[in-house]
């Protein structure tokens, strides 16, 4: 339920930003509510990426994370994880196009 990711920089440094999809957005503000002061580890490939800590409820559906990486490799990262989101958002389109007819 990812729509979109960005490298940003926040106060902290430069983090990576998944913007969720609506029902993204609903289920990460459900998720940090009920698991506040737990983190949550983001996977790639099976591969622990990154940790947040839920500090608070999230309810823009923006969820930051850090990474154990340097500036060009997390900037390689944030190209691709956006590619591949928005491969995902084009075939999830396509497929939902295909089921109305």
């Amino acid at each position: 339920d990812i729509a979109n990711v960005e490298l940003v920089r926040v106060d902290l440094g430069l983090c990576l930003m998944f913007d969720c999809t609506p029902a993204g957005a609903q289920t990460l503000m459900r998720l940090s509510a009920s698991n506040l002061g737990r983190r949550m580890v983001v996977t790639l490939n099976g591969a622990p990426f990154g940790a947040r800590l839920f500090d608070g409820t999230i309810p823009d559906g923006r969820l930051f994370i850090f990474v154990e990486m340097n500036d060009e490799q997390i900037s390689a990262a944030a190209v691709d994880l956006k590619r591949t989101v928005q491969e995902v958002q084009t075939a999830r389109s396509k497929s939902e196009g295909r089921n109305q007819t």
